[in-house]
């Protein structure tokens, strides 16, 4: 399943292709610009080490420089360390290094394993900073279609219905959003 226009289908392949390096229940998170434009991912999720996952791109490899056009924040197993959080900590670098190679993006995916959360506020909460860095690149004029996306809601109904509207009343602040909850990466 290559990547295409259907921005379902897209968001699902890069959870499928970032779930390669899962090790047990570990969490999980990736971001990653313009996919139907560039139908694939650079580098290849499968041609880069774990450990580089996080990394914003400009390493250089046989005098070319290698931009990465997605992120995937490092795995965790217990006491998450909040995957979208450490993605969001370098976006605005990645931001720009895309943009110079390639021009302002025009759409961002988000797929998550988990539901972004709203809870823990000891180490913030992920929808809210999600939202809030989309709100400032709107302010900036910098407008980017947005797909969010996760396999598994929260196990409490009401969070996940409160995260889901959250994420969806971006839509009042004119960022176009589409949100894809409970996606199958199985395969």
């Amino acid at each position: 399943m290559p990547y295409n226009t259907d921005p379902r289908n897209n968001l699902t392949l890069l959870g499928r292709e970032a779930k390669l390096y899962r090790t047990g229940a570990e969490q999980f998170c990736v971001f990653a610009m313009d996919l139907e434009d560039h139908k694939a991912l650079i580098p290849a999720v499968v041609s880069r080490p774990k450990e580089k996952c996080v990394r914003v791109g400009g390493e250089h490899s046989d005098k070319q420089p290698q931009v990465a056009n997605w992120l995937a924040s490092y795995w965790t197993m217990s006491q998450p360390r909040h995957t979208e959080q450490q993605v969001l900590a370098k976006f605005d670098k990645w931001y720009s290094r895309y943009a110079s190679t390639y021009g302002e993006p025009s759409t961002l995916y988000i797929y998550s394993f988990l539901i972004p959360c709203q809870r823990d506020g000891s180490n913030g909460h992920c929808a809210d900073a999600i939202a809030d860095m989309l709100r400032g690149y709107q302010a900036l004029g910098k407008n980017m279609r947005v797909y969010v996306g996760w396999s598994n809601d929260d196990v409490d109904t009401d969070m996940a219905h409160a995260t889901k509207h959250a994420l969806a009343d971006l839509e009042d602040d004119d960022t176009q959003i589409a949100i894809f909850p409970r996606l199958s990466i199985a395969g």
